[in-house]
């Protein structure tokens, strides 16, 4: 896995959304993450849009044709978290290529779904309760990491 967490995120359904082109904006300067774009979404105008606001570099930028060549780009770049809107490709990426801990590796995948809804208990949204729940268990099985993510 090398020494930084993995994280992919498909903006479909989500950049409008000002918290999470936040969550994004923090991903990408965090040194401890490597951030991909990775989505199944045609539309190169709104990619386009998305890579330019955010300021991701395109070399991390990959758009695939379907779910199946998705998730193969999700294990070809080692992507640890997966964030996505879509909850069958969520479901599918959960399904193909699930995450697994073992002490000091960390390979496949865990997919978040991004919604609106609220974590009551820590008042933010429950995609980001999941997501730095995952980045904890990724960093508990793999001690080689340096410092914490986020």
């Amino acid at each position: 896995m090398g020494n930084k967490i993995i994280i992919g995120f498909d903006p479909t359904g989500m950049w409008d959304k000002r918290d999470y082109r936040l969550l994004i904006d923090k991903l990408i300067k965090d040194e401890a993450i490597d951030l991909y774009l990775v989505t199944d979404n045609t539309n190169a105008a709104f990619i386009a849009d998305v890579v330019r606001e955010s300021g991701i570099d395109s070399t991390m930028v990959f758009q695939e044709t379907s779910q199946v060549n998705l998730t193969n780009r999700l294990t070809s770049e080692k992507i640890n978290i997966f964030l996505a809107k879509d909850s069958t490709l969520v479901d599918f990426v959960n399904t193909t290529i699930p995450i697994n801990l073992e002490t000091n590796n960390v390979y496949d995948c865990q997919a978040i779904l991004t919604s609106d809804n609220m974590d009551r208990y820590y008042l933010q949204f429950r995609y980001i309760t999941h997501l730095e729940f995952w980045i904890g268990q990724i960093l508990k099985y793999n001690p080689i990491l340096d410092g914490k993510a986020c």
